[in-house]
């Protein structure tokens, strides 16, 4: 049984309070919020701790993903305007390859300031040798994406 409520918030702030005594910042996946509301979570929560809500967008307009992809990207101007530190994390790990992409230009368009630190796309691919033809790709859409975001950063 995972510890919840109180315990888990001690845990968590345990775990902070262990990583910044070593002088280095905190930084998790922001899963918490995926079944606690974002209130919790800013109320518990240190604002020290750099936060990567990932958003894996697998179909961005189809109608009943829209409803869970809004939840995500609200979370993330929620955290940023709660004075969090974010890294929005994407992937094209569901094989959509304009995954990555659309989330770029969704964050150059609506993040902003000094929270706003950049982004991580994870392949969740194994380094060994039988996948490495799968990396190509990866890089392609992560080279897209960047091209992406800067267009939409300068307009």
């Amino acid at each position: 049984m995972i510890r919840q409520g109180e315990l888990w918030w001690h845990d968590v702030n345990w775990f902070v309070g262990q990583v910044e005594k070593r002088g280095v910042q905190a930084w998790i996946w922001h899963d918490y919020t995926r079944r606690h509301p974002i209130e919790d979570f800013v109320k518990n929560m240190p604002k020290s701790v750099l936060q990567s809500p990932w958003a894996y967008m697998l179909e961005w307009e189809k109608p009943d993903y829209l409803k869970h992809k809004k939840k995500r990207l609200d979370e993330m101007l929620a955290l940023l305007d709660a004075g969090y530190g974010v890294i929005p994390c994407g992937s094209n790990l569901f094989g959509v390859p304009e995954s990555f992409a659309l989330l770029s230009e969704w964050c150059a368009e609506n993040l902003h300031g000094p929270g706003f630190k950049g982004m991580l796309n994870a392949p969740w691919l194994t380094t060994i040798e039988p996948c490495r033809k799968l990396f190509r790709p990866e890089t392609e859409c992560f080279s897209d994406a960047r091209r992406r975001f800067y267009a939409k950063r300068k307009s």
